[in-house]
């Protein structure tokens, strides 16, 4: 049964709290995010590694981008994601330059 908004928001709320208070880790922070729905494990099609190594072929030398950023961007390319956040502005470059959106 789909979580209302107020609902969503209040358990997105204890997750934010869940990990300012216990100070946790990368891993443990995703644990909770996974947990609380927020982030979905989801594993990526074998054709995901083909498209990355080209990917990284063509674009990488230029870009500077590195083999688990073009993965990265690929997996949202390929799970056809609405929008690509990153802080990482290679990362960003290759994303924006293979038409996805960044926030």
């Amino acid at each position: 049964m789909p979580k209302s908004v107020p609902q969503s928001v209040s358990y997105l709320a204890l997750g934010i709290e869940l990990v300012n208070a216990a100070s946790l880790s990368a891993r443990e922070t995703a644990k909770v995010r996974v947990f609380l729905g927020v982030v979905q494990i989801v594993p990526l099609p074998t054709a995901a590694y083909h498209l990355a190594e080209g990917i990284a072929r063509k674009y990488a030398p230029h870009l500077g981008t590195r083999p688990l950023d073009v993965l990265h961007v690929v997996g949202a390319l390929v799970l056809k994601a609405r929008a690509f956040y990153t802080f990482d502005n290679k990362q960003a470059k290759l994303a924006s330059t293979l038409g996805l959106r960044i926030l």
